[in-house]
């Protein structure tokens, strides 16, 4: 009767999801830099588009997927994590659809969860060498930007050259070569390239979980001792904010965000992991070295771990000395030490970390919460957080109100609901104070945030519909923002239409002397996308009016843009913009990307004591060879 069950599933999800072209990859790439840029998060797009790229098409084996292999998975919490792991190991999966008989998935994580995923037989086989080539996948990307063509700078062209090399789950090698806008090709600090990075990773084999050599990222715990993940920020989407995947993990970006640069080792010893890593990188003439640890125990639902860190400079780091920079980090060392823990009972998950960090005066932050499924359809989220003043680590990335974690007080509640059927509703509020200045902030400053979603997303051709609500006052008569999202889209056939309001409302009053200054701002967007049956080219077009009085409306829009580029801009003032964005597979092998976009300003603006160009222009190209 099961084995009927699963061939059913098989054969209606198949049917479904050829129809339902909204649930591809870009869209989950697309839903994941719209949550992270919305709440105030922060992610290395480029690592991040990439590495899912690259799951698509070497999947996951779940019937050996490892905890670390489905934490790469952004939109699986570890109560997921835990379910499908539990199923696994009772009964292997005979089909990747089969998932949809686990507890506490919904329909749109499933359907994102067969991208990625699949279900193949059990092999325990010796990893040797010629089969690491024989089954390998290659990847070159050839990519030029350029960039604000009216400035006339001296080279407006940004360059980039990927090569990657991906066997088995089990080498994975790579190389990344940049050169930035207006810098010189050859100078005396400059030769031809401004970035040269490469990695080589091994993984999974006996005992040694990971080594890798080169660039990489460390992520363990909350991420208050050691960070490399994306951070979701505040989102009404609660299975947002968790662990990610925990380890050590190579990084072939292009400098974008913050990595270590050396060797790295995860040794797995029965239910325990152990760690060590090394890296030594020169910033703004300063070279810091950072040498770190952890253990990690793991025991059934329960898992704990201990991590340290300490950085050495060559010269004491220093900081720009202003009137929010008070309790920030200038020394010599630092050192960081933290113990976290993650334990899950029935239908209830508790989770937390507390560290300690090296400062003028030694700091104290700590991240705790829970998650509560009260039914598979409904979930609440709560978290607290306290970073002391002079809790200032340098390798920390935590949630939070502001991205500088320290000096924060905070309580985070949030609520999803899914028991409707083809409706989504989500909720969360989260209250915040500082006692000390912060930057853009003069005084002691407390407040309070309030976000809801509604969005209808039926299992026909029927209109999507998203509503989106957010509410944001920081200190009592001094700033509320309120800001709407209206969008909805349309798909039939090759097509795809989606139209946005993104409406922003500030009110402002620095003192009571000063009478109440209110201020407008919004957005129009209309996207077309369009698939040829014939031949295999995908247009993607945006025509876009905007109207923004005051830099406290502004507001982010994600774009879509060429293979592993990414491009949020913010609109301010009043204006136009458009872009066309063009996808052409020129063979199994080679595919071809190219952007052109412009924005023009009816309405200008002072900027650093220079009026802006009426026009910014831009074109993004690349090549991509793949076999």
């Amino acid at each position: 009767m099961k084995r009927l069950l699963i061939i059913w599933l098989a054969c209606t999800s198949l049917l479904y999801l050829s129809a339902q072209e909204d649930y591809e990859l870009s869209h989950v790439i697309e839903d994941i830099y719209s949550t992270v840029i919305e709440n105030g998060g922060e992610a290395d797009f480029e690592e991040l588009q990439e590495h899912l790229m690259l799951l698509s098409t070497q999947k996951i084996n779940i019937n050996q997927a490892t905890r670390s292999d489905l934490q790469e998975l952004y939109f699986l919490d570890e109560d997921q994590i835990d379910k499908i792991l539990v199923y696994r190991d009772l009964c292997p999966l005979h089909s990747v659809y089969e998932v949809q008989l686990i507890p506490g998935l919904r329909e749109w994580e499933y359907r994102f969860l067969a991208l990625f995923v699949e279900a193949g037989p059990i092999e325990k086989e010796k990893v040797y060498v010629r089969d690491l080539f024989r089954n390998a996948h290659h990847e070159a990307d050839i990519r030029l930007d350029a960039r604000n063509i009216e400035n006339n700078l001296p080279d407006p062209v940004y360059t980039s050259l990927k090569y990657r090399f991906r066997s088995m789950r089990t080498l994975d090698f790579g190389i990344t070569l940049k050169h930035d806008v207006g810098e010189q090709w050859w100078g005396p600090k400059t030769y031809l390239f401004d970035h040269y990075g490469g990695y080589m990773q091994l993984s999974n084999i006996g005992h040694l979980k990971t080594l890798v050599v080169g660039d990489y990222k460390a992520n363990f715990g909350l991420g208050l001792v050691m960070s490399g993940q994306i951070r979701m920020g505040k989102t009404v989407y609660v299975h947002d904010l968790n662990y990610g995947r925990q380890g050590l993990k190579s990084y072939g970006g292009t400098g974008g965000s913050p990595f270590l640069r050396g060797t790295g080792a995860t040794i797995q010893l029965g239910p325990a992991d152990a760690s060590v890593w090394y890296s030594c990188k020169n910033e703004n003439a300063v070279w810091q070295h950072v040498i770190g640890a952890n253990v990690t125990y793991n025991w059934k639902s329960l898992r704990v771990g201990l991590t340290a860190t300490e950085s050495l400079f060559s010269d004491t780091f220093r900081v720009r000395h202003a009137y929010y920079s008070t309790h920030y980090f200038e020394g010599k060392r630092q050192a960081v030490v933290g113990a976290n823990a993650f334990y899950h009972f029935r239908r209830a998950s508790l989770f937390g970390e507390l560290a300690v960090a090296q400062n003028t005066k030694w700091g104290i932050g700590t991240l705790f919460g829970s998650k509560i499924a009260a039914t598979n359809d409904i979930s609440i989220l709560m978290v607290g957080r306290y970073y002391s003043p002079w809790f200032d680590n340098r390798l920390a990335a935590v949630f939070g109100e502001t991205t500088k974690n320290n000096d924060e007080l905070g309580l985070y509640v949030g609520s999803e609901i899914l028991s409707v059927k083809d409706w989504r509703f989500g909720f969360f509020g989260d209250l915040f104070r500082f006692t000390g200045p912060k930057y853009a902030i003069r005084d002691t400053i407390g407040g309070a945030e309030i976000q809801t979603v509604t969005a209808w997303i039926p299992q026909t051709n029927l209109p999507h519909i998203e509503l989106k609500l957010r509410w944001k006052r920081k200190k009592a008569a001094y700033l509320d923002l309120f800001q709407g999202r209206y969008r909805i889209s349309w798909e039939r056939g090759g097509w795809q239409l989606e139209t946005s309001l993104i409406g922003s409302l500030c009110r402002y009053e620095p003192t009571s002397a000063v009478k109440t200054k209110i201020t407008l701002g919004g957005i129009i967007m209309q996207d077309v996308h369009y698939h040829f049956a014939s031949v295999p080219i995908v247009l993607q077009l945006r025509a876009e009016y905007f109207d923004i009085q005051n830099w406290n409306n502004r507001i982010y829009a994600y774009e879509n843009d060429v293979l592993y580029a990414f491009n949020i801009p913010v609109s301010y003032g009043q204006g136009a913009r458009w872009y066309i964005n063009a996808r052409y597979k020129i063979s199994p092998h080679f595919s071809l990307y190219l952007k052109v976009a412009e924005t023009i300003y009816t309405r200008r603006w002072v900027q650093a004591n220079k009026y802006q160009h009426p026009t910014r222009t831009e074109a993004h190209l690349l090549l991509r060879i793949a076999y």
